[in-house]
């Protein structure tokens, strides 16, 4: 600085404090606007990496933002060089400069700054540790599998099609719970969510598939809101909401009404197909025709062609097809059903050549399943569902899975399309749905909404879903595979109530599709639990049948073990090694005439090797209502009353 300058200042050393003060300020704006900077960028990386993904090349985008921070930090440091370089404390100590309310030497006002801009100094050095660590962490690729990301990366850069691609499939069957089982510790659609959503970070070709039977049974099934029936509404919000891609008919899709069914069709997000099932129509003529069931005015195709592209563009086409066992639906029928094999035939005949692989969808016993491996060789997987307990099974190349029903697992099935050698593999994982599966929360409070209109529903139909009607004892059995093989304490229960129910009855006989449960009922055991177990709001009726006709209903029901057609029946009917049936102890009498207390599904002859209980038949005579020993005759209260009186 010359003399002339350091004279100049010693005459108005004010103006040099503002000059040196607006620096300082701003060279702190500047300063803060770098932070914010860093601090956004730190946020949209977290955010980036852990949440959504914003930007597909987000190391290069972070990059550039850090490199803008720097600068505007060497900025910062540029000004502090200048202002520290500033020789103004070099001037007399003596010059006293006056502002409003206090008194200071030049030296002091200078030394107060210069102690100011070391402090901006150390953040700045600060401010580069946090470029640096910005740097560093942006290098490091997002998503969860770094292994699989690094791979995408070197493919995209080669560019190069290999000719192999791999589709994913998560598939689940018999799903009629929302919500998860063994309180919240197995299965339910929220882990099916997380599921899906993990599989895709993986895999962008992957595919969740419903194998059947998931509007209905369950204890939403007698739940009315708005004034109608739910008929599925809360599974096909929970499902739309899990990211479903594909979903086919089973059998109790038919349990609800035609109007429902459409509905809740329109409603879904997701894809339907159909190979072998129609709607039936009245044409004008009054004869019936069929035709295919529509969403939202469009037909439900008989196959699905998915095209699917991966990272280094191979392409593949995967034909989809999906058959239903036959079902005998309500006494207003509204659905048709080709045979399984013929049409599976002619569907795969007709896109054969427009895939490079097929895979089918089914609802039918695992020997129908085998049957169709064995027709159609060339189809490389068949996920299926109706059995309700896990099933794998292989018939040449061709793959069968059937995972546990609600949700408690599910099948994940890797599909490799070699396009080079025209050749396809499959691998295969059971996944179990358990605490080490994380729920996913937008599932949960969609199971929570409907669970609490469940609640509000029952509560004003009398029923009480909180209160405990046994308090303490073991668990009664309701497991599937339990209940569909042989008699438990819980179905010993349910007969024992209908007989109470039906004074004049000999024996009591259900279907053990009545119960729906598929767990332990673990003490106390509510109102509610029952319900969920009996969600058919059925009821029970007092018959008459010879012994002929009693014994050919024992004897028909031993070859649905596995089903919801095998018969449960009360402890006092036994069967001995050399295959007699006693009732009492005594031979059941060929033309003698018992009472039997049955519900009245069975009375419809709708399940197998049991349609001549249908009173139309001829076989059982005398249908009457019982003289009532509970409020209605509805077997869900038949049972928690019969409780309340023996649980006391």
């Amino acid at each position: 600085m010359s003399n002339g300058d350091k004279k100049s200042m010693e005459q108005n050393p004010e103006h040099y404090i503002k000059y040196r003060k607006h620096y300082i300020k701003q060279s702190a704006i500047i300063f803060l606007i770098s932070i914010a900077i860093v601090l956004i960028i730190v946020a949209l990386m977290v955010i980036n990496k852990y949440c959504v993904e914003i930007f597909k090349y987000e190391q290069v985008f972070f990059l550039f933002l850090s490199l803008i921070a720097l600068g505007i930090r060497l900025i910062s440091h540029y000004h502090y060089q200048n202002l520290l370089n500033d020789p103004l404390s070099g001037l007399s100590e003596e010059i006293i400069i006056y502002t409003p309310g206090r008194t200071k030497s030049l030296a002091e006002r200078t030394a107060a700054h210069q102690r100011a801009l070391q402090g901006y100094n150390t953040f700045f050095w600060l401010g580069l540790l946090c470029f640096l660590v910005v740097f560093f962490i942006a290098l490091i690729p997002s998503g969860g599998n770094n292994d699989n990301d690094n791979e995408s990366s070197v493919k995209l850069a080669e560019s190069k099609d290999d000719g192999k691609i791999e589709i994913d499939f998560i598939q689940v069957n018999d799903v009629y719970e929302i919500a998860a089982l063994d309180s919240g510790k197995i299965g339910g659609m929220s882990r099916v969510a997380s599921l899906k959503r993990e599989c895709l970070k993986t895999n962008p070709n992957t595919q969740l598939v419903m194998a059947g039977d998931f509007l209905s049974p369950s204890i939403f099934n007698t739940v009315k809101s708005g004034g109608e029936t739910l008929g599925g509404r809360q599974m096909i919000d929970a499902m739309n909401a899990a990211g479903f891609d594909i979903a086919m008919f089973g059998n109790h899709e038919f349990d609800i009404s035609k109007t429902q069914l459409e509905k809740r069709i329109n409603e879904s997000s997701f894809e339907w197909v159909a190979s072998n099932v129609h709607r039936i129509v009245a044409e004008k003529n009054t004869k019936k025709g069929i035709a295919a069931f529509q969403k939202n005015g469009t037909d439900i195709p008989p196959y699905l062609i998915k095209t699917f592209t991966d990272q280094d563009g191979t392409v593949a086409k995967i034909g989809i097809i999906a058959l239903t066992l036959p079902t005998k639906t309500d006494d207003t029928l509204f659905a048709s059903f080709d045979a399984t094999i013929v049409s599976a035939k002619k569907v795969y005949d007709e896109i054969k050549n427009s895939c490079d692989a097929v895979v089918a969808i089914t609802h039918q016993l695992m020997e129908d399943d085998k049957k169709l491996a064995a027709a159609i060789p060339q189809l490389v997987l068949i996920m299926g569902g109706h059995e309700h307990n896990m099933q794998f099974g292989k018939v040449g190349n061709v793959v069968i899975t059937k995972a546990h029903l609600n949700a408690k697992s599910a099948f994940i099935i890797k599909l490799g399309v070699d396009k080079n050698s025209g050749k396809t593999n499959v691998s295969y994982e059971l996944k179990k749905l358990d605490f080490t599966v994380p729920k996913d929360y937008l599932l949960e409070i969609i199971a929570q909404r409907w669970t609490d209109t469940m609640y509000q529903y029952f509560t004003g139909s009398g029923f009480n879903p909180k209160n405990i009607i046994v308090s303490k004892g073991n668990a009664f059995n309701a497991t599937d595979e339990a209940v569909r093989n042989h008699s438990t304490n819980f179905t010993n229960l349910i007969a024992k109530a209908m007989k109470d129910y039906c004074r004049k009855a000999d024996l009591a006989i259900f279907n053990a599709g009545s119960i729906r449960a598929d767990e332990f009922l673990n003490t106390p055991v509510s109102e509610l639990d029952i319900l969920k177990a009996l969600p058919y709001k059925d009821s029970v009726r007092e018959v008459e049948m010879t012994g002929k006709i009693l014994l050919l209903t024992l004897d028909s029901a031993l070859h649905n073990n596995n089903e919801g057609a095998f018969l449960q029946y009360s402890e006092n009917v036994t069967r001995t090694k050399t295959k007699e049936w006693l009732l009492n102890n005594k031979p059941i009498v060929l033309t003698s005439g018992y009472r039997v207390a049955i519900n009245n599904f069975l009375l419809k002859g709708k399940e197998n090797n049991l349609s001549f209980l249908n009173p139309a038949k001829g076989y059982v005579k005398k249908i009457q209502e019982p003289a009532p020993a509970s409020k209605e005759n509805d077997i869900r209260r038949i049972v928690i009353d019969y409780i309340k009186r023996e649980f006391k």
